[in-house]
């Protein structure tokens, strides 16, 4: 290794050579000493400032040598000693007239190894607290500074009402925790805010960190040189504007240099105004006067700074702001910063330009009306002929057009696959019907279950259309949709809601597993369009299906109320002759018997009566049979009574319990009201005995001025209500069809083991409304 004393002397002697050819006529000379790097900001503000001083107050040319240490790369002060000496050795032959350390990171380091003791030394922005603890010199004056922590913080309390916590955030290096003292102390004096302290924490971490503070928190940053690990920063400001642009609350600072860094302001030294205010003091001395002369001066230089970008970041009025305040970075208007520009040239240029400017913007706006008309045109002409096949076509086929109309929108807006999904018939599925997919892709898949897309579906059945460039655009509840993404490969995707007479029946999907794509209004009104008219399509196969449904089971219906008539005309031939026919040839034959025996002495009296009582027998049934056929008590004592007897007739010949109970009625019920509720009183009541094997039956009637009211409710075994109407028999169908004649209602509604309910709700015709009290 090189000998460091033979480095040291070889470089003093070299020095020495040059300024022997110097010469006494060498201009007067100011070291200037930094403890940090040339880059920092801060100590090019300092030189900036105190060339500005020198140069404006001395009168002559000087000699201005900075020498930048680096302090912060050392951690040992045997290592910062040699390095300041051999930095000095350089000026052995050529003498400062004024040295200048500037901060307290070098000061009393240089105050205590000074080979220039003819020197005068200026020292700039130090702490009083480091002045006090430099010996005292004739030949030391300089430039002070205060940290003001404590009315930057009480300034962030007015500014922000809600601050109750500060956080200083600050490095671990020498410099950094030299300075968080002071900051510390300071600080300690406020008992109204509550004060954290986060030193030396790695940068990543801390922007982690403050990205996560809640409101009512501020941060004040001092300054990072070094992390608790050792690990050497970057510039200070640079880790400033990281930690500003994570924050989630306002960020303050001490220095002026820390403005522009995303620090909304602070009570500040003036770094340019020290460095001028020393170097006006270095210029004094180089004329002539005393540094002792020269009091110590600058910490009364604090003003409050601060950034108009960052005031607008955090809504904080510029009225708000502490008396006296500076706002830095304002954004002129462009009236203010051109306004002699524009009064100059405005008139000789402003019609030109006007002319120009129409022109190209109607370049522009026509070409791009020529390309978006293309584009319509195009799709108006792909849905013009979709439209125009789904026109008289059988329901056959419909499938084969709409994977033609899927295939032709797949091509035309350059997607990967299209699919039109139907619900399932209990609702909890989507069917994938038909598909269309380009070369190469999978088809999507066959079914996707309600439960593993709410929140798609929830927007669907709004009539929104669901549109997701990128999957990572999801809101947060849409975390099954993420997830039946991610399984599917699909990065992009649009759906819109199929409905067929106002209700969603299923949605048409189009999707991208290649790329992620953007939605445009356009495309998405496009989709919108191609699925109301697949929608369409679909309504009125629908339409077909249930009137080519409607007139099979109407058919059916005639052929059933045939086969009825057929089997009553039956039944009633049985009855007049098996029955009525023998019986009448019974009576006919007794009545030979009687006049052959009113020849006789004694009339036989006995069989007078007989004939008498079987006649009587005979009327009876005929009387029954003819009101099978026809109910005349309704004509004879209306609605309330025919249901009455109707009852007690069931009750009496079928052993079961019937309740009968009815509300006022009107003085006069229309016939075919009273008919309709007669007879599905008098149907129900027979499917009551003949299936429900019940031993009570509730029957109710009521009106009020706007309907008439029949619940027939029996508390039997009970039926399947679904299977029981998909093969519903000509009693069920009778019904429902006399209420449908008279404009009414009616519910039937059973389960097995629950007995069977049926509710009739009639209107009344205009000007039936006198109601009147059960008598």
């Amino acid at each position: 290794m090189v000998n460091a004393g033979f480095v040291l002397s070889l470089l003093a002697g070299i020095v020495c050579l040059d300024g022997v050819a110097a010469g006494p006529a060498d201009p007067p000379r100011v070291l200037v000493l930094y403890s940090q790097r040339r880059e920092l900001p801060v100590n090019q503000q300092w030189e900036r400032g105190i060339r500005e001083g020198v140069e404006a107050n001395l009168g002559k040319p000087a000699a201005i040598d900075s020498e930048y240490l680096d302090f912060h790369r050392l951690e040992k002060d045997e290592e910062r000693k040699e390095l300041l000496d051999l930095v000095l050795s350089k000026y052995q032959a050529i003498k400062p007239d004024v040295i200048i350390p500037v901060h307290d990171g070098i000061a009393g380091l240089f105050v205590r190894q000074n080979p220039f003791p003819d020197a005068a030394v200026v020292f700039c922005s130090i702490l009083e607290q480091t002045r006090d603890q430099l010996p005292h010199s004739p030949k030391m004056t300089g430039v002070l500074y205060r940290f003001d922590p404590r009315r930057t913080v009480q300034c962030a309390r007015r500014l922000i009402p809600s601050t109750h916590t500060a956080i200083v955030i600050s490095g671990s290096g020498e410099a950094d925790l030299f300075l968080l003292e002071a900051i510390r102390a300071d600080l300690s004096l406020d008992e109204e805010i509550q004060c954290e302290y986060w030193t030396g924490i790695p940068i990543d971490t801390l922007c982690d960190r403050v990205s996560q503070l809640p409101p009512g928190h501020v941060i004040v940053f001092n300054s990072y040189m070094r992390d608790r690990g050792g690990e050497i920063s970057t510039v200070p400001r640079d880790v400033l504007k990281r930690i500003s642009s994570a924050s989630s609350v306002p960020v303050f600072a001490l220095y002026d240099t820390m403005l522009g860094a995303g620090i909304v302001g602070g009570c500040m030294p003036p770094v340019d105004e020290q460095g001028r205010l020393a170097g006006e003091m270095a210029a004094r001395i180089l004329r002539g006067e005393s540094p002792e002369d020269i009091p110590f001066t600058g910490t009364s230089m604090n003003r409050f700074l601060f950034d108009w970008t960052q005031l607008r970041r955090w809504g904080i009025r510029e009225k708000d702001l502490p008396p006296g305040s500076v706002v830095l970075f304002r954004q002129p208007t462009v009236w203010e910063e051109y306004r002699g520009y524009v009064i100059a040239g405005a008139m000789a240029v402003v019609l030109q330009s006007l002319l120009i400017m129409g022109l190209l913007v109607n370049r522009r706006k026509r070409r791009r009306a020529e390309r978006a008309l293309a584009e319509q045109l195009q799709f108006e002409t792909i849905l013009s002929d979709v439209s125009s096949r789904f026109v008289g076509i059988t329901s056959g086929a419909v499938v084969a057009q709409i994977e033609r109309a899927l295939a032709c929108i797949v091509e035309q807006l350059g997607l990967d696959r299209g699919a039109l999904f139907r619900l399932s018939e209990d609702g909890r599925e989507l069917l994938a019907n038909i598909t269309s997919v380009r070369a190469g892709e999978t088809p999507p898949p066959a079914v996707i279950r309600l439960d593993a897309i709410p929140w798609m579906w929830a927007q669907l059945t709004r009539g929104d259309v669901v549109h997701v460039s990128s999957m990572s655009d999801l809101p947060a509840d849409a975390v099954l949709e993420r997830d039946l993404a991610d399984r599917l490969g699909v990065k992009s995707v649009a759906a819109v809601a199929l409905q067929e007479n106002g209700e969603v029946s299923g949605m048409l999907a189009f999707g991208l597993r290649t790329h992620e794509q953007a939605w445009n209004e356009r495309v998405l009104q496009r989709i919108r369009l191609i699925s109301e008219v697949i929608g369409n399509a679909l309504s009125h196969i629908r339409a077909d299906e249930a009137l080519a449904a409607s007139r099979n089971e109407t058919r059916q219906l005639a052929g059933r109320i045939l086969t009825a008539q057929e089997d009553e005309r039956k039944r009633i031939a049985r009855e007049l002759h098996d029955d009525i026919s023998q019986r009448l040839a019974a009576g006919a034959i007794e009545a030979g018997k009687a006049e052959q025996e009113l020849t006789a002495p004694q009339p036989a009296r006995a069989a007078l009566a007989g004939l008498k009582q079987h006649l009587i027998a005979l009327s009876d049934d005929v009387h029954h049979l003819s009101r099978q056929l026809h109910p005349a008590i309704l004509d004879d004592l209306g609605l309330k009574d025919a249901l009455r007897a109707e009852c007690d007739r069931v009750a009496e010949r079928d052993r079961l319990a019937v309740n009968f109970r009815c509300g006022p009625l009107p003085a006069c019920v229309p016939r075919d009201l009273a008919l309709c509720v007669y007879r599905i009183a008098q149907e129900a009541l027979r499917n009551t005995v003949k299936h429900a094997q019940a031993d009570r039956v509730d029957l109710t009637l009521n009106a009020d001025m706007e309907f008439l009211d029949l619940e027939i409710r029996d508390f039997g075994c009970g039926f399947d209500s679904a299977a029981g109407r998909r093969s519903a028999g000509l009693g069920l169908a009778s019904m429902e069809e006399r209420v449908r004649l008279v404009g009414g209602e009616i519910l039937i509604s059973s389960n097995p083991g629950q007995g069977t309910s049926i509710q009739v709700r009639v209107p009344w015709p205009e000007g039936t409304n006198n109601i009147e009290d059960d008598p």
